[in-house]
């Protein structure tokens, strides 16, 4: 490259070397030289795919047999960022299924077999729900006042959803202050997980 700048008259700054001999002068590593290193496709990489393949399979209880293979078993009402946050964990290589409750909503034999502590419950505030239900039904082009946004009726899906997590003893989790990273964080440490050895790239 520099000998081709130098026959056409033109100037050439490697913007790489220099940064790296700095890096290297500062840490005391040599580079590896391999190009595309960062994008090793390792072990790691494919569980990672795998997670992310299984979170997509068995998304809003698309496939309840699922639930038996999962690492982590998402319950919530509509709109509680169930799928969002089974996706971000997929990339912590965590096997994620999601499951949509409600009153009127049958609850699948399999989740009765799922152990405590790998399903987690989530809950919003009514008012926080119906406005995000709102907005979905705009993005639809749809009316925005319908019993699915209607707060009395999701203090109903509410009150449901509490009890069955009461009845089968799992973490409930408020999701309306939090990020998907600050629920992640909430499931992990509950697993006594961490968030680092899952992710060793």
């Amino acid at each position: 490259m520099a000998e081709f700048c130098k026959q056409n008259n033109m100037y050439n700054f490697d913007c790489v070397q220099q940064p790296m001999h700095m890096l290297a002068l500062a840490t005391g590593e040599e580079p590896a030289h391999v190009p595309g290193l960062i994008h090793d496709l390792n072990e790691n990489y494919f569980e990672r795919i795998s997670a992310i393949e299984f979170a997509v399979e068995n998304d809003d209880g698309k496939n309840t047999k699922g639930l038996l293979q999962a690492d982590i078993v998402l319950l919530g009402v509509s709109r509680t960022s169930k799928t969002p946050l089974s996706l971000y964990l997929a990339n912590h290589n965590l096997k994620v299924a999601n499951l949509p409750i409600g009153p009127t909503m049958q609850i699948p034999e399999e989740l009765k077999q799922v152990e405590t502590k790998r399903i987690f419950g989530l809950i919003n505030t009514p008012e926080k729900l119906s406005r995000i239900r709102k907005q979905r039904m705009i993005s639809y082009g749809m009316d925005a006042n319908t019993p699915y946004s209607d707060p009395e009726y999701i203090k109903k899906e509410l009150n449901f959803a509490k009890k069955l997590y009461r009845d089968l003893g799992c973490l409930s989790i408020n999701v309306s202050n939090k990020s998907i990273e600050e629920t992640s964080t909430i499931i992990l440490e509950s697993l006594d997980l961490d968030e680092t050895a899952l992710n060793p790239d």
